[in-house]
């Protein structure tokens, strides 16, 4: 029983490590909003590494989306 679940734990993390990479590798190192100019800010920008918006023009992209 141990082997199905270490597998199973193993393929999990191959695929999270896998989503990571793949979330670092879209990371732009544009730091202005492509919607009104002004700076992304450090801190989105540290945490959604790519954000293309700032958080005002994101939001109001998602509002206009729904």
């Amino acid at each position: 029983m141990n082997d199905i679940v270490d597998r199973a734990n193993d393929e999990a993390q191959h695929w999270l490590e896998c989503q990571i990479q793949a979330m670092h590798h879209d990371a732009t190192t544009d730091t202005n909003c492509v919607d009104c100019g002004e700076p992304i800010g450090a801190t989105r920008k540290k945490y959604v590494p790519w954000a293309t918006r700032c958080i005002n023009c994101q939001k109001e992209h998602e509002e206009g989306r729904q």
